[in-house]
């Protein structure tokens, strides 16, 4: 049995089981929103660039976001650390509210599993944010497991 550690607890999982866990960082609420960042990681079948990982994923994004006017600003290669990753800037309004959203994602790959930090705030915000956002990030590190 493997251990899952995350923050102050740990707990069993099944060597056959995988990590499917969604990690969300919440900031101070601004109104009808906070800007957050969030974690997710998805098992992959073999090694692939962070780039050819973020590739696959654009298709999903453009059919979630599609109808919430979603619009890629700028991509391309990036460096997390030593770890060679891909980023991409996003923007789409939430129907709900109205509120115009920004996201950065940065796609890093292990030989394993794909990463995905997002980082989010409203599009009047998200420059002041992108700071903060970039100093959480720089502080990944990956544990051996």
């Amino acid at each position: 049995m493997r251990q899952f550690f995350h923050n102050d607890i740990i707990i069993g999982y099944p060597d056959e089981w995988r990590d499917g866990s969604i990690v969300i960082l919440l900031g101070q609420p601004q109104g009808d929103y906070s800007p957050s960042i969030t974690v997710t990681r998805d098992k992959l079948d073999g090694p692939k660039k962070p780039e050819e990982y973020a590739a696959d994923q654009l298709p999903a994004l453009k059919n979630e976001f599609g109808i919430m006017g979603y619009e890629v600003s700028n991509e391309g290669p990036a460096k997390l650390g030593e770890n060679p990753c891909f980023e991409r800037f996003h923007t789409f309004t939430l129907p709900e509210t109205g509120v115009k959203v920004k996201q950065w994602q940065v796609y890093l790959c292990t030989p394993k599993e794909a990463i995905t930090i997002t980082s989010s705030d409203k599009v009047e915000n998200f420059e002041k944010s992108l700071p903060v956002f970039k100093e959480a990030v720089s502080q990944l590190k990956l544990l051996k497991t």
